[in-house]
C-alpha cells in the first residue's frame, strides 16, 4: 500500500475514533436528561438541576462537534485526490456543518 491510501486508513480511524466519542457523548446527554426528569418539581434540588443541565448542554456540544469533525475528516478522505486542497477543504467543512446543523436540530428543534 502506498502512503496515500495509509493516509486516508489513518484519517478514517481517526473518524470513526471521534465517531464513537462522540457516541459516548450523546448516550451522557440522554442519560443526564432522564437524570433531569427525574428530580424535576422535586424541593430543595435547583442546583441540581442547574449542574445537570449545564453538563447535558457540554455534552450535546462536544457529541456535535466531535460528530462534525468525523464527518468533515471522512469527507477528506472519500473526496478525489484530484481536486485542489481549498475544494477538499471545503466540501469537508460544509458536509460536517450540514451533519452538525441537522443532527442539533433533530434533537433540540428549532
Amino acid at each position: 500500500m502506498d502512503a496515500t491510501k495509509w493516509n486516508r486508513v489513518a484519517i478514517l480511524l481517526l473518524a470513526a475514533g471521534l465517531l464513537a466519542i462522540a457516541g459516548f457523548e450523546w448516550l451522557a446527554y440522554v442519560s443526564q436528561g432522564i437524570a433531569y426528569g427525574a428530580i424535576v418539581g422535586l424541593r430543595g434540588r435547583e442546583k441540581d438541576l442547574a449542574e445537570i443541565g449545564s453538563s447535558a448542554l457540554r455534552a450535546l456540544g462536544l457529541a456535535a462537534l466531535l460528530e462534525g469533525l468525523a464527518i468533515g475528516l471522512a469527507s477528506w478522505a472519500f473526496t478525489d485526490d484530484g481536486r485542489p486542497v481549498w475544494a477538499r477543504l471545503w466540501i469537508g467543512l460544509a458536509s460536517a456543518a450540514i451533519a452538525d446543523v441537522s443532527t442539533y436540530v433533530l434533537v433540540r428543534g428549532l
